[in-house]
């Protein structure tokens, strides 16, 4: 999945994967403006260029990442078994792993483990036609048929695993960026990232949570606040903490964060020391 900006990620992702892999399959974001021509941006003429036997899918951008994710799933090229090695434009792979893929492709096939998850995602996927992506900002893999297993758990990578598998992306973005980027997915109406964070609590604590997501929208809209990052920030800067929202922003660590960077003028180091600890009070 990706879009014309992620241009020189895209060029240097491809660059080390095309010697191990037979095709790239790839969802390309258009703007509205892109949509009426979308070969003429350099970063689709590059995939366009070097896709070997994978294809690239042009589509319209929207928030469910995981739809995007199923329009390449779907396309008719991969064949049962195949082994899908999930990469965004910004994350790459040691060279250890990639001379390794044919070793662990047919070790998963041996073993039934039909996905090997690292850091909370999906990494590698072997084909059916009963998987598919969840449709969230942040999609989930649904259908696996077999076992699935984490990178770190298994052997051969268990001390590596860090360096086999990496992002670019915090390297690449200034150190604030998470501090409004974690609240604008969690007051968009289309995605939804709570499952990262609450998932492996169970999902009890997980709808829990959902519950609260509800309950801080729906504050919200009783106080006339847009679901947008710049709308909060503006409300919070300007009126009174009320007991309601205090509660509700204790209840995720983003909101807490956010109110402390933006209200309080907490610094990055400050927020970094103490982010799950610190509670409001008013």
């Amino acid at each position: 999945m990706t879009c014309s900006a992620e241009t020189e990620n895209i060029k240097e992702l491809v660059g080390q994967f095309t010697n191990y892999v037979d095709g790239f399959l790839v969802s390309y974001n258009l703007t509205p403006e892109e949509v009426y021509s979308p070969k003429n941006m350099p970063a689709a003429q590059f995939l366009e260029s070097n896709k070997k036997a994978g294809k690239v899918i042009f589509r319209e951008y929207n928030t469910m990442h995981g739809y995007g994710m199923c329009e390449y799933l779907y396309c008719g090229i991969p064949r049962i078994n195949d082994l899908l090695i999930l990469r965004d434009s910004s994350e790459r792979a040691s060279v250890k792993l990639l001379e390794k893929l044919d070793l662990l492709h047919n070790w998963m096939i041996g073993n039934n483990i039909r996905a090997i998850y690292h850091e909370s995602k999906p990494l590698f996927v072997l084909f059916d036609e009963n998987i598919y992506f969840t449709p969230h900002h942040h999609f989930g893999l649904g259908g696996v048929s077999g076992q699935v297993i984490e990178l770190k758990n298994i052997d051969l990578f268990s001390e590596t695993y860090k360096e086999d598998a990496f992002s670019l992306r915090n390297k690449q973005r200034p150190a604030d960026h998470r501090i409004d980027y974690e609240v604008k997915i969690f007051l968009n109406h289309h995605s939804n990232h709570l499952a990262l964070y609450w998932n492996e609590k169970g999902v009890e604590v997980l709808n829990q949570h959902q519950q609260y997501r509800f309950a801080f929208l729906n504050y919200l809209d009783k106080l006339g606040v847009k679901h947008n990052v710049e709308a909060l920030k503006n409300y919070l800067q300007n009126n009174k903490l009320e007991p309601e929202i205090a509660f509700l922003l204790n209840q995720e660590r983003f909101l807490r964060n956010f109110y402390r960077y933006h209200v309080l003028k907490h610094s990055i180091e400050e927020i970094n020391k103490n982010e799950n600890e610190f509670l409001i009070y008013i």
